[in-house]
C-alpha cells in the first residue's frame, strides 16, 4: 500500500510548508503530529 506514496521530502513537505495558517486535525493528535514532526525535522527544510 505505501510503495508508490509520494516521497515526504519530493511532495509532501512543501505543501505543509504552504498551510502555515492552518489548523492540524486528528484523531490521535500526539500520535500522528510525533510522525509528522519526525519526518519535518530529518527533511532537507
Amino acid at each position: 500500500m505505501v510503495a508508490k506514496a509520494p516521497a515526504f521530502d519530493d511532495e509532501i513537505a512543501d505543501t505543509l510548508f504552504e498551510m502555515e495558517e492552518a489548523v492540524f486535525v486528528a484523531h490521535n493528535v500526539n500520535f500522528d503530529y510525533s510522525f509528522i514532526k519526525h519526518q519535518l525535522q530529518q527533511s532537507k527544510f
